[in-house]
């Protein structure tokens, strides 16, 4: 790289003392199946306009080398919240950094690369909003449905045992032509600084001495994308799943059926020998070879694969809604909803 990197976490002066990121521990429950649906939402709302194709999303479980993270520096900064944690009696944090620390000592760090192709990638704004901001949502579609506070984004933590995330992005604009980004991100607790001992903030990045993501030739080959589109990469994967292929495979097929079915979305999910391809043409036979965890949504699915749609009339604030009914005695008695990027978003009795 033509710029050092390092792991820059900023002074705190006093501000706001943080033991643990609220926004990431919202995700701590169920973390697979939230960290699906944040992850392809997020993808079907930067959806290429004007491309028929469908948006692409693969989940592989991958390793990096751990010099290409700056992990001996990283790891000074978990020490020094382990220390905290011990120091202030804090048993589940005193774990959590242990944890940490031991996922970044091997040479070659497990980690889970989703990447996404059919989409915008992320530009200017919409990459802060991801990786730099709280609180702030940028959609590639205007008039993309989703998150209305922006912390959905922190659910990629509660897999990593490093706590920390890696981002890359690929995109087009009419002033550069083609652009990439890379910066990693650590959402520790506020602690000392390793070198000096002041105090500092909980949340930490890992870029170009100049605090700029790192930029196209200076990114590392395991970090750059083949296409447009965005990479999250997760370090010290843990999916806290005896079987993590399944379970994302099943939370794919239960909230995307609509989008899969016609045909908006493929994911593929990889972990050594065993893949798994959720396309229009699989899906079914997904269905029935598990036994789901939502039931329903197999009726859901069912519903919208068998029925042809009945258009309401306009809604005010809404819009027209494309309805289903499917009237059988082995149909549960309930309503699915489904968002206009083919998510579905809730369902009552």
């Amino acid at each position: 790289m033509s710029t050092k990197p390092k792991w820059q976490f900023p002074p705190r002066n006093g501000g706001m003392d943080f033991v643990q990121d609220p926004s990431s521990a919202h995700f701590s429950d169920d973390p697979i199946p939230k960290l699906v649906r944040e992850i392809i939402q997020n993808s079907l709302d930067a959806r290429e306009s004007g491309i028929s194709d469908p948006v692409v999303v693969k989940f592989a479980d991958t390793e990096v080398k751990r010099e290409l993270i700056g992990a001996s520096q990283l790891y000074k900064h978990l020490t020094a919240c382990l220390e905290r944690a011990k120091s202030e009696r804090m048993p589940q944090d005193v774990r959590k950094y242990e944890n940490a620390r031991n996922a970044l000592k091997i040479p070659r760090i497990r980690c889970l690369r989703i990447t996404d192709s059919g989409t915008t990638g992320l530009s200017d704004s919409k990459w802060d909003a991801l990786v730099v901001r709280e609180g702030d949502v940028r959609k590639s579609n205007v008039g993309a449905p989703g998150g209305s506070y922006g912390i959905g984004k922190n659910a990629v933590f509660n897999v990593s045992d490093a706590q920390t995330v890696f981002y890359s992005s690929r995109y087009v604009n009419g002033r550069d032509g083609r652009v990439e980004k890379m910066q990693g991100k650590a959402t520790l607790m506020a602690h000392q600084d390793p070198a000096t001992g002041k105090d500092l903030q909980h949340i930490g990045f890992y870029r170009a001495s100049n605090g700029d993501p790192f930029i196209t030739t200076d990114i590392p080959d395991f970090f750059r994308l083949d296409e447009t589109g965005t990479g999250v990469f997760i370090m010290g994967f843990n999916p806290l799943s005896s079987d993590w292929v399944d379970a994302v495979t099943s939370a794919v097929i239960e909230n995307f059926f609509y989008a899969i079915h016609h045909k908006q979305l493929i994911v593929e999910i990889s972990s050594g020998s065993k893949n798994v391809r959720v396309t229009h043409e699989t899906i079914d036979q997904l269905f029935e070879a598990r036994s789901s965890r939502k039931p329903n949504a197999y009726h859901y699915y069912r519903a919208i694969r068998g029925e042809k749609a009945v258009s309401t009339q306009e809604i005010d604030k809404v819009g027209v809604l494309d309805v289903h009914v499917v009237l059988a005695e082995s149909a549960p008695r309930r309503t699915a909803y489904v968002n206009r990027n083919g998510m579905l978003i809730t369902e009552s009795k």
